[in-house]
């Protein structure tokens, strides 16, 4: 017992507080609930009995003592290394944050399984920290970029990794939740990519609330790690994600790119423009005039976005449109 208090006193606070609270309620449900069926997620007691609590207490439940505790085994060096990475106060913000985006996926997913296949999914369950833990292996792996060893079978990229584990733990055991495994890393890339980004607090407010008075006890914790005075926010992939406006941005100019490029190779060779500017460098001049240092609002994004397309449209017909 000794050796386990003494383990638990080398923890980072969060990682050390989750532990605590997962087990404590695995504990917990096994004595007095028996299967833990007061906590799993499904479509029926979430939108028909309104338990929404269930969105996150899934998370931190387990179904048997076992269960937990090969969750807990793989979760503890995962949480010290990313608490040390991102300090305590951003990373329990993250599980806080996979946990419900995990719950709300899960069920949208079972929703619409249940429109196309049948009622069956109305009471298709999960329970566990698994779909955390693979969002959270996702965000640690694109942060550390080099390829995994696959139980020492194979090498596989770090972005097939959580791919390739999920499908061999569903091989090795079949009961598993596949679904809850693939949602935690559906989030997990979706936070990477940045697609997340707008629901996520800058570093200058995670360091205004860390300085708060309210957590002077905590800060002087020797567990408790600050945010590192480098560290940016969003914590994602090493590449600094794109703002949404951006991506939409060159998603949409893409497509423009290619049906002005159908249409101007319609036209006759007479008709052909001067030498100019192509479609792709008209495309680059937007991405130039749109990175990241350039302070715009959406309507001068918009307005800029559409000038340059009727640029690019008088250069390919040879019109005199007018914006």
């Amino acid at each position: 017992m000794h050796s386990v208090v003494e383990f638990a006193s080398t923890l980072p606070a969060t990682t050390r507080s989750i532990l605590v609270t997962i087990v404590a309620l695995a504990c917990y449900t096994t004595l007095f609930l028996q299967d833990g069926r007061e906590y799993v997620i499904c479509v029926y007691p979430v939108f028909y009995m309104r338990q929404w609590w269930r969105i996150l207490t899934s998370n931190f439940a387990h179904s048997s003592v076992l269960h937990c505790a090969m969750n807990m085994m793989s979760f503890v060096p995962m949480g010290r290394h990313l608490e040390h990475t991102f300090g305590s106060l951003v990373f329990f913000g993250l599980v806080l944050y996979f946990s419900v985006a995990i719950g709300l996926l899960y069920l949208v997913v079972c929703w619409v399984l249940i429109v196309v296949m049948g009622e069956a999914w109305l009471t298709y369950c999960s329970i566990g920290f698994s779909g955390v833990l693979f969002a959270l292996l996702v965000v640690q792996l694109e942060q550390d970029g080099t390829p995994q060893s696959l139980f020492g079978m194979i090498t596989v990229p770090p972005r097939v990794f959580p791919f390739a584990l999920a499908v061999l733990l569903q091989a090795a055991m079949p009961q598993v939740s596949a679904l809850g495994h693939g949602c935690g890393i559906v989030v997990g890339f979706l936070h990477c990519f940045g697609y997340l980004d707008v629901s996520l607090p800058s570093a200058a407010t995670v360091r205004m609330i860390e300085s708060h008075a309210f957590l002077t006890g905590l800060r002087r914790l020797e567990c408790f790690v600050p945010l590192p005075e480098t560290m940016l926010l969003p914590v994602a992939s090493t590449t600094p994600p794109l703002s949404l406006r951006r991506r939409l941005w060159q998603s949409l100019s893409a497509i423009v790119a290619q049906l002005t490029r159908q249409d101007y190779e319609r036209l006759p060779q007479q008709a052909l423009p001067p030498d100019g500017p192509s479609v792709a460098e008209t495309i680059h001049a937007v991405d130039e005039q749109l990175s990241p240092a350039t302070e715009m609002s959406e309507t001068e994004e918009i307005a800029l976005a559409l000038k340059l397309s009727m640029e690019n449209i008088n250069r390919t017909t040879g019109g005199d449109s007018e914006l």
